[in-house]
């Protein structure tokens, strides 16, 4: 009897420990899975509006600058708005990131502005929608749904030209990937920034991104894009580098000041900049050229193809999304990072560090072979 009240009590502990966990991964699915469903007729949409070669481009550079103004007035500015330090009973300082009030706050206002923003982009194109068109396919659709999937699957994937694209931008974005998930470390750790700081330098990148998604238009223009796109990756190389010069390279001390001025905060936030400056160009860029190929399909074989188009392209970049985060994840924990640790050793925060700065030319140079 002792032991059926054992095995009771320790199901109903599994269950509320991993309660949260499982919770957790159900959600993060759900929200996913809606995003995707929103976000490739949005795509598909961007393809629709600009039949223009340099257009569509400008379109997409236009998007995503959008986009990082949004990010930095919620993510960089986030350090700020969200996660201002708090004090101790003994008059220490407690590190915002470590107050669990500020991420709820920070929830309900990201909650409120994305639904408003999903609304307002809904309203506004709807007018663009070809109600006919829409209304033919779900006839299609429920007469041969698996049929039309399996033709979908096989039209993308028989693209050669699809796959040059999606391998160059998944090499690029899994780079992307993983230094913005790293270098969140290293603020904190190897350059040790205040939350001014941090907002300042994370800033600083968005900024850099917004740039140079405003400017690919005209870049490629000048340059045409596959010149704009090896342009990118030496800017976002060359900003790498650069970190990897400097600090680690033993130039400046990660808290060097001129009377008291900051220089090594400045100087981090300038070549962070150049890195995501690059990756501003590139991700646009990329979803371009998938338009231009949608184009190239519809006028070989007379169908619509935007749809299908952006869905493999959002299944592409949601699986090196995917791949990246699981692989910081094991990259932390191979050079010794532990969670909720305190302080980190010395040589687990110089790792950190190096992988942050070395990463994204490494994987950029493997990118520019395959571009």
């Amino acid at each position: 009897m002792l032991s059926n009240y054992l095995n009771i009590s320790n199901l109903c502990l599994f269950f509320i420990v991993y309660y949260e966990f499982f919770g957790l991964i159900v959600i993060n699915i759900l929200v996913k899975t809606a995003f995707t469903v929103f976000v490739v007729p949005y795509t598909a949409l961007g393809f629709e509006m600009c039949t223009n070669y340099d257009d569509r481009t400008s379109l997409q550079g236009v998007r995503f600058g959008f986009n990082m103004i949004v990010n930095f007035v919620f993510g960089a500015l986030g350090w700020v708005l969200f996660f201002k330090d708090g004090v101790a009973e003994d008059g220490s300082r407690i590190d915002g990131t470590k107050i669990m009030s500020n991420f709820h706050n920070m929830g309900i206002v990201l909650t409120i502005a994305t639904i408003l923003l999903v609304l307002f982009c809904v309203f506004t194109t709807y007018k663009y929608a070809d109600k006919h068109a829409v209304e033919e396919l779900a006839k299609e659709g429920e007469k041969s749904f698996i049929k039309a999937f399996i033709h979908d699957l096989k039209d993308i994937f028989s693209d050669k030209l699809m796959w040059f694209v999606m391998v160059f931008f998944a090499i690029a974005h899994f780079s992307m990937v993983i230094v913005a998930q790293v270098q969140m470390f290293t603020y904190v750790d190897y350059m040790q920034f205040t939350q001014a700081e941090k907002s300042f330098v994370h800033g600083g990148g968005m900024i850099g991104f917004m740039i140079g998604s405003l400017i690919l238009g005209k870049a490629v223009k000048r340059f045409d894009k596959k010149k704009t796109g090896y342009r990118a990756m030496l800017v976002s190389s060359a900003g790498g580098l650069l970190l990897l010069a400097v600090f680690t390279g033993g130039l400046l001390d990660p808290q060097a000041e001129i009377g008291g001025f900051s220089i090594a905060v400045v100087a981090f936030g300038i070549f962070q900049m150049m890195w995501w400056g690059g990756c501003g160009v590139l991700v646009p860029l990329a979803t371009a050229m998938i338009g231009d190929l949608s184009e190239v399909k519809k006028w070989q074989m007379g169908e619509v193809t935007e749809g299908r188009y952006a869905a493999g392209f959002s299944f592409f970049s949601k699986a090196t999304l995917a791949l990246g985060l699981f692989c910081t994840g094991v990259i932390l924990q191979s050079v010794g990072y532990v969670s909720g640790q305190e302080t980190q050793s010395s040589e687990t925060i110089d790792n950190v560090a190096l992988i942050t700065f070395i990463t994204g030319p490494i994987l950029m140079a493997v990118s520019f072979l395959v571009y």
